[in-house]
């Protein structure tokens, strides 16, 4: 009697531990629910970036929900759309920052509520990131000067159009950028101005800016918007032959213009791996499957009207999506 009372009880013990197993393993590989907010949709950029995500969700049956402000200066917006994240009470959020430290207080407030948070491209000022995934920006500043050094041969009288001051990665860029530019004697910043990432206003405060500078030979500019109107305004004053012109991103516009010669160089970035890993890593946080890690470096490549049909300069100008 004693003995089958004590197989009894072992059955029904095994019975509980394989019931809440079975539940563990369901909530494990329930569908997760990540928000993805960058700082606009509407640029080839982040169409890429989203492709990447899109991708990651098929893969890892995640609910992605993708949005972003109508103009990339729009902090005010991002975080109206981060709130309403957290209100859904999403499982993660993917956030390409406007604003380095304008979403702090509220993307600080979802990682505390147990929401993995994951940035994209563009940090924010916060220790509660689970995950950061991007480009290494200062060294892509880097890249910017040592290919316009190479294309002017050091001799330069340099302008720097870069976007909004309050963005991580365009400042790490620009910082990249001199402290190369720096160590050679014979190039000079001649002129130093920001613009809103919009390709019009860029085109314009360009051009104002090169009749007031007459000197300036080359220019650098650090993102998809801005790279397209110093590209016009070069063009429409005819000196794509006399100023050098390294930019960011592949643009189809861009790339129009890297093969006439109106751009000298792109600094092309990877947006579709972003968007890949920044979902794969919101699921793999939020299910447990890996605690919070180091920055993943996303490629960056220098692309010119020499190497622009080379097959690895190809797959990052023209991503598939």
């Amino acid at each position: 009697m004693k003995q089958s009372r004590k197989r009894l009880i072992l059955l029904v013990l095994s019975l509980v531990a394989m019931t809440c197993g079975l539940g563990c393993t369901d909530r494990k590989n329930e569908r997760k629910e990540v928000a993805m907010i960058t700082k606009s949709t509407n640029s080839s950029f982040f169409k890429s970036m989203y492709a990447g995500a899109k991708s990651a969700a098929a893969e890892f049956n995640v609910e992605l929900q993708y949005e972003g402000p109508q103009h990339e200066e729009d902090f005010e917006m991002q975080n109206v759309m981060i709130k309403n994240a957290i209100d859904r009470e999403v499982d993660a959020i993917i956030i390409s920052a406007i604003d380095y430290n304008q979403s702090v207080e509220l993307l600080d407030k979802a990682a505390d509520s147990g929401i993995k948070v994951v940035v994209v491209d563009s940090d924010v000022n916060s220790d509660k990131v689970s995950q950061r995934i991007g480009t290494d920006n200062y060294a892509a500043g880097q890249q910017a000067a040592e290919i316009l050094l190479k294309k002017g041969e050091g001799n330069l009288r340099i302008a720097v159009v870069n976007f909004d001051e309050n963005t991580e990665n365009g400042q790490e860029r620009e910082k990249g950028f001199l402290d190369t530019i720096i160590k050679e004697p014979g190039a000079i910043i001649e002129k130093r101005i920001k613009v809103p990432s919009d390709r019009v206003e860029t085109k314009e405060r360009t051009i104002e800016m090169l009749k007031e500078n007459p000197n300036i030979d080359a220019i650098v500019t650090f993102n998809e918007w801005t790279t397209l109107g110093v590209g016009d305004a070069v063009k429409e004053i005819g000196q794509q032959t006399d100023i050098a012109v390294v930019g960011f991103d592949n643009h189809i516009a861009a790339i129009e213009m890297l093969e006439a010669g109106t751009i000298d160089a792109l600094i092309v970035q990877n947006p579709f791996a972003m968007g890949y890993l920044g979902v794969k890593s919101a699921w793999e946080l939020s299910t447990g499957n890996r605690g919070a890690s180091e920055k993943k470096v996303t490629e960056t490549v220098t692309v010119t009207e020499e190497n622009m049909f080379d097959s690895k300069c190809q797959k990052l100008l023209f991503p598939f999506e």
